[in-house]
């Protein structure tokens, strides 16, 4: 299945074929090939290596060979709730969880069905997942744009939520409830809101902690994405304001370039970091962009009328790593 999936993965939705040479080129698929929508939101590739696609318009699975499209049905409970895919994730057991405008869902596999877990007391138009991860103790972690951050406890037969949210003039709570970004390390819960803080979470005593970063525009800030490199230093990706790495020892911002016109004023949707310590950077408004770190460089892949095999938009959502020579890219698209 994974070398069918390498092998047929051009069909299906942007590819970045990377040679020797550093040739790039893009492969455009839309809803003529079909995907059941034009915009992805979200890309998964499972441990049996089918690929699942979330858009705008519903849930895609590809074999290598098809695609097979979940949607809601009418009168159905047991089918998405949503056609508006906004995060997948593959527990350590298997299972998929899909994240939509109206919340978590559990898919059954055996039945081909979809359960939605939701938290009731909370508010339902703030149920738009956009993180699934999983803890060492094997705990689901959520974060929603509107209703904070959740637990599912993998361990107990009842899928239940246990929601925190932002709770006004007390300390110890999320101080946004529209949260972006997850990254989960020894313990900690990293968390990335419509705040210009870096917020972490103990998920063993249930405590958070702030650190707000230098913020150079004057506009209101949100952090979009934290990931960590091969030697263990995190990044955090913001939407106005670039990339910072943070030192955890010292609790500590350092901006990354943070004048560099291809950074500074786009959101960074995503960091991909290679062993060589180079970087791939997807992009709101400034396409994909390429940092060379022995050089200290940085190459920009936008779109080009003149030229087909360029991006068709230069707002990026996900980069996927497929396999050693591919990397799958899902973006806005108009269709």
């Amino acid at each position: 299945m994974f070398q069918k999936i390498g092998l047929f993965i051009l069909l299906f939705f942007y590819i970045l074929k990377i040679n020797a040479q550093e040739s790039i080129r893009f492969e455009r698929i839309t809803i003529r090939d079909g995907l059941s929508q034009n915009t992805i939101t979200c890309i998964l590739q499972d441990r049996m290596g089918y690929l699942w696609i979330g858009t705008l318009d519903g849930l895609n699975k590809y074999n290598g060979l098809d695609f097979e499209v979940y949607k809601n049905e009418i009168d159905n409970p047991r089918s998405l709730q949503s056609n508006l895919i906004s995060a997948l994730f593959e527990d350590s057991e298997g299972n998929l969880w899909v994240g939509t405008r109206k919340g978590l869902h559990f898919f059954n596999k055996a039945r081909e069905e979809f359960i939605l877990i939701v938290d009731s007391a909370l508010n339902p138009n703030g149920n738009r997942v956009t993180n699934i991860i999983e803890d060492k103790n094997k705990q689901l972690w959520i974060s929603y744009e509107g209703n904070g951050i959740a637990k599912l406890d993998l361990k107990e037969d009842k899928k239940q939520l246990k929601s925190y949210v932002h709770v006004p003039n007390y300390a110890n709570s999320l101080p946004n409830n529209n949260i972006y970004a997850l990254f989960y390390d020894k313990n900690l819960l990293w968390i990335g809101a419509e705040v210009p803080q870096l917020i972490s979470f103990d998920t063993e005593k249930e405590q958070f902690q702030n650190y707000p970063y230098p913020v150079f525009s004057k506009e209101g800030d949100a952090l979009l994405h934290i990931a960590s490199d091969d030697k263990g230093q995190m990044w955090i990706g913001t939407a106005t304001n670039g990339i910072f790495m943070f030192n955890d020892r010292k609790k500590e911002f350092l901006p990354f370039h943070s004048e560099n016109p291809l950074l500074k004023g786009y959101g960074i949707e995503q960091i991909f970091h290679l062993p060589n310590g180079d970087m791939w950077i997807a992009t709101q408004g400034n396409g994909l962009i390429k940092y060379d770190k022995a050089k200290d460089l940085f190459a920009t892949y936008q779109f080009d009328a003149t030229n087909p095999t360029s991006l068709s938009n230069n707002d990026v959502n996900v980069l996927l790593k497929i396999n050693q020579a591919y990397y799958g890219l899902g973006l806005i698209m108009e269709v």
